[in-house]
């Protein structure tokens, strides 16, 4: 539990901080110490930290660009939904590690792209497949902002991550894989998210001398977890 907390507090730091990095942190280290907790409790937490990120820069939210996300968003998890609903528990770790792995190299990539319509829907839609299947949606999205302001990355993501965690929870339940005892279960993660965010006010103000050198990191970091997960499931 103490390990799980500090992993949770960390997490929500780095996304309070830089716009991204709780699911990528969280998941793929929760999905070996308590799987239990992916992909709906975090999801949950996830939802959770979004808002707050959103609502302490919410001047800074572009609600063009959001619509834009949100509407590749819903159509990404309407066919995650299906995807989960179809696929047996038996290979869904295998398909969780495969997707955090992907995810992790979309945030590797160096494609320069700019929040035109086309890229934030199909980054929507993207975004909205691989969040409700391993709670990781922001890279997507991340790709696209990756050349704006802090604030306006830190809350259009927020606010967009805010509503697409909840369409994901909503789907996740309606096919029975998120349920309200488990919301219940994951309650404790509260305080760690909340005191990630809070230290995140002391971290944002370097975030931009820093992001560079966190990113590598984060990366390595949900890269092993992700990699000794899928081991652990094949084997």
């Amino acid at each position: 539990m103490p390990a799980i907390a500090v992993i949770v507090a960390a997490a929500a730091a780095l996304q309070a901080s830089v716009g991204i990095g709780f699911g990528m942190l969280a998941a793929p280290l929760l999905g070996i110490l308590a799987p239990e907790l992916v992909p709906g409790p975090i999801l949950l937490m996830s939802l959770l930290l979004a808002l707050m990120t959103a609502t302490r820069e919410f001047r800074s939210v572009d609600m063009r660009e959001l619509s834009l996300a949100m509407t590749g968003r819903i159509a990404g998890t309407a066919a995650a939904g299906a995807v989960v609903a179809l696929l047996p528990l038996s290979v869904f770790a295998s398909v969780f590690a495969l997707m955090i792995l992907a995810a992790i190299g979309l945030s590797m990539a160096n494609w320069r792209l700019l929040p035109t319509p086309r890229n934030l829907l199909v980054a929507g839609l993207l975004s909205g497949f691989m969040g409700t299947i391993t709670s990781v949606g922001a890279p997507p999205m991340a790709m696209v902002y990756q050349n704006m302001p802090g604030p306006k990355v830190r809350a259009t993501m927020g606010a967009f991550l805010t509503l697409g965690a909840a369409f994901s929870l909503i789907t996740l339940a309606f096919i029975g894989r998120f349920t309200a005892p488990q919301a219940a279960s994951s309650a404790w993660m509260v305080a760690p998210v909340v005191l990630g965010f809070m230290a995140s006010r002391y971290l944002v103000r370097h975030v931009d001398k820093s992001r560079r050198g966190i990113k590598p990191a984060v990366l390595a970091i949900s890269g092993i977890a992700a990699l000794m997960l899928l081991f652990k499931t094949l084997l």
